[in-house]
């Protein structure tokens, strides 16, 4: 075992309270075993939680990030696989990695445990007695007590990983002491000799507080049911108590406070009482006997690993934590549960001994939190801290130094606001050394598992933890602690903007003066949280100041600001605060309102103007009104081009009426124009002089990008894309992708209207569809990774146009579910061609990939077939395309998948890995392939029958009808099942797809090359009696040679990639490359025939190259000569050498976790 780095074994119980541990002196318990970590190493007093609730406080320990970047926001969200977390970091840099017991973030193939070598984990919340565990192998029920079993089988993977080189990593999470509290039978007899001593506050009547404490339904005396303490619930309504639905689904009584006679279920002991008081006295002991009981078996356990770790020797280099996933009240305040940010339930316990670097018995009393943790392991293990995570190491603490630079601060966010169980309202605050600020904004925010409710009674509340640690005394609103409550606030905001968190607490708090309360300075404030910088409407609705559709119309003039301005054009101070600036002279609104100097550096840029004054935003370029024949171009481009996805980003109504305006967004009016002009064939003089002028003011005003901005941006790349300029199309959204990131775009807003937020949606979603037709699932090029898109999927069009016609019935959002499918699959066509020895688990991926779309099956409009009937029907509907597009988009992704099993295609898997595949699968496979290709075919033909206009359709749809034709052709010639087509009717079907193509796309420069390869397939199809060429034969010398670096690298792309049609030169430039074009003219040919064979012209990756053992059957002849060009291509051993695959990047559904759980031998 690598004795230079530690082992890291990370134990978390489940609600266990600081005060529930003997080393934090509360005195009600003993715990001797969980003892020994802080007597052997440290203890921490102040580790908090950044939100107080089991699911997102372990993603945020997981992945080393707030939960508003995760997207593991409230208890009913679950993780999504392909974030990239701690556990896959250790792994890559070497460790073994386990996860074993509670995992609570989801379940199934999109939420399972991924970075571990080993995981076994329990469904939900799971069960104390003879629990299930969930495998990658499937659920097994294991017979005994759930804290034994899982020691055990943490201590069995140690066992196993003491046998190799590699230091290990393990995440021992515990369910106890989880509500129901169910002890193992070897504690039943704890604490029932004396009393458990009743907390101060256990009668609290909430005054001085927010009205959230007070109307919590987390009441020892009130909310704790039957089954919480192991009574018996009689039968009976609402008279045997008030129905509560618990976190498992089961329906539970609470017990009445009135109650005077209740059963033990287990031995019939008969508890009476003769008041209110003695009731709730009762309950108390009865919770809290139950509890600690649980928690005596996690001490056991606890000590079972120490003395593992003594007994073989690993205890120096092994880094021991003990904690929790947040605190828990224990009758404080009346309370049992979490929740809340105030202190037994913000606190954790951190315990950690590491005999290497940690003084035995110190005591740390800096703040940490828990997305500190994954970093430090991180550096622990050596390993640098990826810059996505949001903690920072503490390893210097544990040496007893404090950094001078150290953030004495816990920030803390609520999101389930009036949850079902408890009714805890949504907050959210920021603790340090002695104050605590909390803001009760009380809004569900569309968040999973959220209630609406109490949104008029928003509050502050200000705690002075050091003069009142029980948090008894809202100071907020004390004249003595004004100078604290901004200081707290300007804290909050600091923090906010430094994780990126959106504030929702009112303008006129946010750091200000009391007594400010003018309309012009508080918007001042507004300003600083406004992403668009766009005028402020006095009596709008948050829609118009989003420039979206307004809900009422403002009696009120627009009132102008000063633009705000970022980087070279802010003031020092605002770029030092990462702020934006008004700009104006002689102070600019921050720095007036803070009551301090205001200094604007000296611009490097001569071309700007950084000299501050105060004057109107600067807007786009301003017309009286648009023209009436534009007009008509956006009614038109609403009418046939936005149906289209990738051009889905607009709001009809909205995008209209800025049109007709004129006054402002003169760039999207232009941008609009252009490219209907283009699609319809009219105006096409003026389109280009449009899209020049729209994109030279995008460029001006690169720094400050806004939504209209990029709307207009994506336009323009759609222009240049179907007017054949791919190069500059491909550069450009390289910009809007940066641009969407600087915005946030690919965060949720929860305080946008529905409208603002579906917009942002659909720009992310419009440009990720646009940039695939360039990566092509490629991640050297690929900018919008759907890893790093935090953005629930796109909403109906009936929900979002407000149109009283027929919807689209999701198709919208069911593409883009596809799209994300097919990028996987083709990241695992890539990887799975590189496999030099079989690879037995490749069945099982591809079965995972067919239970997911199962899944999507219920969802598709109208069921999956789209027959000739249907087709007519819908001839009138606005949204055939996205109709069309969704079914075609559905059969092409069971194409991408099947044809690995193809033997002899070119994207198959490698004859090594087919020859362990089951011949029956294969068979299936190949019927799948058959049956899918086929109905692309069918649909896009029956279109075109049906259809007496030329309709308006997706680039992709020409895609899929191109891979469509090339798998029946295949399978024709080449298919191994017996009810495979005849040549003579699979020419047939790609005649009737080629006819369709060039209809639909006749004039695109876009799918040009498309139907040309298609028509070469089919004469080379067509031709009899051809010999195929011996692969082993090179005319052409080693493609290294020959082949520039750009060129390499398109040499990876499909036919239909537009970055393979961008002619890119390899850095030369134009004189050095006009040089050699003339030295060696055969490279100054079309981009799409730059020396490429052309079995690589049809392929979406030129890996699937087939070995020169296989070529002496005479069906791989055959297949050779149908798709080779006569110069045999680079070996597969050569391929990879070139490509240089980041097999550290991990790739979609199936990334490097089944790599290393699969290895190659």
């Amino acid at each position: 075992m690598d004795s230079k780095r530690p082992n890291i074994i990370f134990i978390m119980a489940d609600d266990h309270a600081s005060k529930a541990i003997s080393c934090y002196g509360a005195g009600i318990n003993h715990t001797p075993n969980i003892d020994r970590l802080a007597s052997e190493g440290m203890k921490f007093n102040h580790c908090y939680v950044t939100n107080s609730i089991c699911t997102p406080s372990r993603a945020a320990i997981l992945t080393g990030t707030h939960n508003h970047v995760n997207g593991v926001m409230t208890l009913d969200d679950s993780i999504n696989k392909h974030l990239p977390n701690v556990a896959k970091h250790l792994r890559t840099g070497g460790y073994r990695t386990a996860m074993v017991g509670k995992w609570h973030m989801g379940e199934g193939p999109a939420h399972e445990p991924t970075g571990f070598d080993y995981w076994s984990v329990l469904p939900g919340q799971g069960d104390y007695w003879d629990p299930e565990f969930i495998e990658p192998q499937g659920g097994k029920v294991e017979p005994g007590y759930v804290t034994d079993i899982i020691t055990d089988k943490c201590l069995d993977f140690i066992t196993e990983t003491r046998n190799t080189d590699k230091p290990f990593f393990v995440m021992c999470h515990h369910k106890a002491p989880h509500r129901s509290w169910e002890c193992d039978d070897k504690h039943k007899h704890l604490y029932a000799d004396k009393p458990i001593r009743v907390p101060e506050t256990f009668t609290d009547d909430y005054k001085n507080r927010a009205r959230a404490a007070k109307v919590a339904k987390m009441r020892v005396a009130e909310d704790l049911t039957y089954q919480d303490l192991g009574l018996v619930q009689p039968d009976g309504g609402s008279r045997a108590g008030a129905r509560v639905v618990q976190e498992s689904g089961s329906s539970q009584r609470k017990i009445p406070v009135d109650a005077l006679r209740l059963i033990d279920k287990e031995d019939g002991t008969v508890f009476t009482f003769k008041s209110p008081g003695e009731l709730a006295e009762f309950k108390f002991q009865r919770y809290m006997q139950r509890y600690l009981r649980v928690i005596q078996s996690v001490d056991d356990n606890v000590g079972r690993m120490l003395d593992y770790l003594d007994q073989n020797g690993l205890a120096d280099n092994t880094i021991v934590i003990y904690t929790s996933d947040q605190g828990f009240f224990l009758g404080e305040h009346g309370w049992f549960d979490k929740r809340f940010m105030y202190e037994e339930s913000f606190q954790m316990p951190f315990l950690i001994k590491y005999p290497a670097e940690i003084a035995k018995g110190s005591v740390c009393d800096d703040i940490i939190c828990n997305v500190d943790f994954a970093p430090t392991w991180l550096d622990f293990a050596g390993l640098s801290m990826p810059n996505y995570m949001q903690g920072i190491s503490f390893r210097e603490l544990l040496w007893g130094k404090t950094p001078a630079d150290w953030q004495q601060v816990a920030y803390h966010r609520y999101w389930m606001h009036n949850d079902i169980i408890h009714e805890a309202r949504a907050h959210y605050g920021v603790r340090d050394q002695r104050y605590k600020l909390i803001y009760w904004y009380n809004e569900h925010l569309g968040m999973a598992g959220a209630r609406p409710g109490a949104e008029d009674e928003k509050e502050w509340e200000l705690f002075d933890c050091e003069r009142d640690p029980l948090e008894l005394f809202n100071v907020y609103n004390q004249p003595e602690y004004q100078q604290v409550v901004k200081d707290m606030t300007l804290m909050l905001e600091r923090k906010m903007r430094e994780i990126g968190d959106e504030p929702v607490h009112p303008p006129l708090t946010i750091g200000c003066e009391p007594n400010i309360a003018t309309p012009v300075t508080m918007e001042a404030y507004v300003g600083c949280f406004n992403a668009t910088g766009l005028p402020y409407v006095p009596g709008a609705c948050s829609q118009c100041r989003h420039r979206l559709a307004c809900a009422y119309a403002a009696s009120e003039p627009i009132i102008s600001r000063p633009r705000r301005l970022r980087g070279v054009r802010a003031c020092s101070s605002c770029r030092e605060s990462k702020v934006k600036c008004s700009g104006t002279a002689p102070r600019c609104s921050n720095c007036k309102r803070r009551g301090q100097p205001c200094v604007y550096p000296t611009s490097k840029r001569p071309f700007l103007n950084v000299v501050p004054v105060a004057s109107p935003e600067d807007n786009e370029p301003s017309t009286s009104s648009a023209s009436d024949e534009m007009l008509s171009l956006v009614d038109t481009f609403f009418e046939k081009i936005y149906p289209m996805p990738s051009f889905a980003f607009l709001h009809p109504e909205t995008t209209k009426r800025r049109c007709r305006d004129g006054v402002r967004h003169k760039v999207l009016t232009l941008a609009v124009c252009a490219i209907t002009a283009l699609y319809t064939a009219r105006n096409r003089d003026e389109a280009p002089l449009w899209v020049q002028e729209a994109e030279q003011y995008i460029w001006q005003h690169l720094e400050s990008p806004t939504i209209p901005r990029l709307q207009a941006l994506l336009l323009i790349i759609h222009y240049y894309m179907e007017s054949g300029r791919f190069q500059r199309a491909f550069m450009l959204i390289a910009i809007a992708a940066r641009s969407a990131t600087a915005m946030r775009l690919n965060h949720e807003r929860q305080d946008l209207d529905p409208i603002a937020k579906e917009v942002r949606r659909r720009i992310v979603w419009s440009l990720k569809i646009t940039e695939r037709y360039f990566s092509v699932g490629l991640p050297e090029f690929e900018l919008c990774p759907f890893e790093s898109i935090y953005l629930q999927l796109p909403s109906s069009e009936e929900e979002f146009s407000g149109t009283n016609q027929p919807g689209d019935r999701g198709s919208y959002s069911l593409h883009v579910r596809l799209e994300n499918i097919r990028r996987d699959i083709m990241k695992l066509t890539r990887n799975v061609a590189l496999c030099e020895h079989p690879y037995p688990l490749l069945t099982k991926l591809i079965q995972d990939f067919h239970q997911g779309l199962s899944e999507i099956r219920p969802l598709m409009p109208g069921g999956i077939e789209l027959p000739l009937g249907r087709i007519a029907e819908l001839l009138g509907n606005p949204w055939l395309p996205r109709t069309v597009l969704v079914h075609i988009s559905w059969h092409q992704t069971h194409c991408d998948l099947f044809r690995l099993l193809l033997a002899g295609y070119p994207e198959a898997a490698p004859t090594v890995v087919l020859g362990t595949i089951n011949p029956d699968y294969a068979a299936e496979a190949e019927r799948h392939c058959l049956q899918h290709s086929t109905a692309i075919i069918e649909i896009l033909t029956n279109l075109n029958q049906q259809s007496t206009s030329r309709l308006l359709l997706e680039f992709d749809i020409a895609i899929c009808a191109y891979h469509a034709t090339r798998l029946l052709l295949f399978i024709s010639r080449f298919g191994k099942t017996g009810n495979r087509p005849s040549p003579e009717f699979a020419t047939s079907r790609a005649d009737l797809c080629l006819a369709a193509l060039k209809r639909f796309y006749g004039s695109s420069v876009l799918v040009r090359p498309i139907i040309e390869e298609m028509q070469r397939l089919v004469r080379i199809f067509s031709q009899q009696g051809c010999i195929s060429p011996d692969i082993n034969q090179s005319t052409r010398g080693d493609p290294e040679d020959q082949l520039s670096s750009a060129a390499k690298a398109r040499q990876r792309l499909a036919i239909h990639s537009l970055l393979r049609q961008a002619e890119f030169s390899d850095g030369e430039d134009d004189e050095q490359r006009a040089s050699n074009r003339q030295t060696n003219p055969g490279e100054a040919r079309t981009s799409y025939d730059i020396h490429f064979p052309s079995n690589q012209q049809g392929r979406e990756s030129s890996l699937s190259t087939h070995r020169a053992e296989d070529n002496n059957q005479d069906d791989t002849n055959r297949q050779h000569q149908f798709y080779d060009d006569p110069n045999p291509s680079p070996s597969l051993s050569d391929q990879t050498e070139n490509l240089q695959f980041p097999f550290s990047l991990w790739f979609g559904q199936y990334n490097q976790d089944w790599l290393h759980n699969n290895p190659v031998p």
